[in-house]
């Protein structure tokens, strides 16, 4: 015992007992024994281009752009009334997110650019609905214009908007 103890093949626990470490275990089990120092994986390079960027940006700028259509269009046969005091209700904010199938997070960016851009304000609708004296949100003649322009002005245009808001 005292030779298996100098070998380092069994640990004192105490003057009665002796332990046979787990490494020794293994290998007399034929089991693999797990390194001690374990190194770390090569890194995976990316293999994003630049042009793959691009076109990711470029995709994400033709969607945001497809999406303010999609809202002014709805806006536009269905106008949102504003609330009493002011801005959109929760309730016209989740029917608007249904319609047009855009998630809430999303179209509030798009109702936030739209209004600062002056593509869509509040006003009174023509024509007015019966016994209705409430405000609605809506496109505007700006908004007409936008959805004439090229792609590349209507993105021009909703990134200026989008750097300039507060």
């Amino acid at each position: 015992m005292q030779r298996l103890l100098a070998a380092g093949l069994l640990r004192r626990v105490d003057a009665d007992t002796v332990l046979l470490p787990r490494n020794v275990g293994q290998a007399l089990r034929g089991d693999k024994a797990v390194p001690r120092h374990l190194t770390q994986p090569d890194p995976i390079a990316a293999t994003t281009t630049a042009k793959d960027a691009d076109a990711s940006a470029a995709g994400a700028a033709l969607e945001l752009i497809r999406q303010v259509e999609v809202v002014l269009e709805t806006l536009s046969a269905a106008p949102v009334p504003e609330l009493r005091s002011g801005g959109l209700g929760v309730r016209e904010t989740k029917r608007l997110a249904k319609l047009t199938g855009i998630d809430e997070q999303r179209l509030g960016l798009i109702l936030e650019l739209t209004a600062a851009g002056g593509l869509i304000a509040r006003g009174l609708p023509d024509p007015m609905p019966a016994d209705d004296t409430l405000l609605y949100w809506a496109p505007t003649v700006t908004a007409d214009r936008f959805l004439e322009a090229p792609a590349a002005a209507r993105w021009l245009q909703l990134a200026t908007i989008w750097l300039e808001l507060p």
